[in-house]
């Protein structure tokens, strides 16, 4: 096998069609069209500051990643769509430290992959009049001309703990 380091893939950098030639390996979220073997699904949750009550605002003020980001979006907006719940885009980032930021300080709720809500937030829910929302697919893959021990290696880690994960 050949020795090497791994592509380094940046969040702003990756792109759902970006072609995986460009990366030794990547982690990602399938989309419906895609056939990739899913190895977790995670789930969505709505997320809330402790110290406000943004679901009780109409129209729901909403915090999202941006489309072309991955399925997050759509699911969020597919989850509101079929609840028929009013719903206003507060705000559109890229960054999930964006995100956190303008749901901590109360001025929309967001729908996070589970893994990544922050212990300084509230899960939301049904409860709270919030929709369920679809989980994620999440997938890993490789590509066929990386050869390096490294990528093989994080490539069997990642495999491991995502179907320990299953939901």
């Amino acid at each position: 096998m050949e020795e090497g380091d791994l592509t380094r893939i940046s969040p702003s950098g990756a792109r759902p069609n970006q072609p995986l030639l460009e990366y030794d390996l990547a982690l990602v979220t399938r989309l419906p069209s895609q056939r990739h073997k899913v190895l977790r699904r995670e789930p969505i949750a709505w997320v809330a500051s402790r110290n406000h009550l943004a679901w009780k605002i109409e129209p729901l003020p909403i915090a999202l990643f941006e489309a072309d980001r991955g399925p997050a979006h759509s699911h969020v907006l597919a989850a509101l769509k079929k609840s028929r719940r009013h719903y206003r885009v507060a705000y559109s980032s890229g960054s999930l430290a964006g995100l956190l930021a303008v749901v901590e300080a109360g001025l929309a709720v967001a729908g996070l992959p589970l893994c990544s809500v922050p212990g300084t937030l509230r899960v939301v829910g049904e409860r709270e009049g919030l929709p369920p929302i679809r989980a994620l697919e999440m997938s890993v893959l490789r590509n066929p001309g990386s050869t390096a021990i490294a990528v093989g290696k994080l490539d069997d880690f990642l495999r491991l703990e995502l179907s320990r994960s299953v939901q």
